[in-house]
């Protein structure tokens, strides 16, 4: 075997263990994207700097039925925070569409002024 036939096997199984953790992070996504969707929203939170203090069970319990109406669109529903203000708690959260949101938050901040 020459060098050259090395490096390229070595190549080989470097590309094969470094798309196992990918491979398996997108499995899990498609086998729960109920769990996928929370973990997005509560790290979305965090980048924000909110808190975000409500666990799975009760998020997907707070969703129920309306968990396929949620989305990025105006019409699709989305939490959101009394007020734009606080954590996110059971008791600070609404469902609205995003453009309800919007309206809401342009409310809010011209009621502060």
């Amino acid at each position: 075997m020459t060098k050259r036939d090395n490096l390229a096997q070595y190549y080989r199984e470097y590309r094969k263990r470094s798309d196992a953790p990918r491979r398996s992070k997108l499995a899990f996504r498609k086998r729960h994207p109920k769990r996928t969707a929370y973990d997005n929203q509560r790290s979305g939170a965090n980048r924000r700097g909110i808190e975000f203090l409500i666990s799975f069970a009760d998020w997907l319990a707070w969703w129920g039925e309306d968990f396929t109406k949620r989305g990025g669109r105006g019409g699709d529903l989305c939490m959101c925070r009394v007020g734009d203000d606080g954590p996110y708690t059971l008791g600070n959260i609404y469902k609205a569409t995003h453009s309800q949101n919007m309206a809401d938050h342009h409310i809010f901040s011209q009621q502060e002024n």
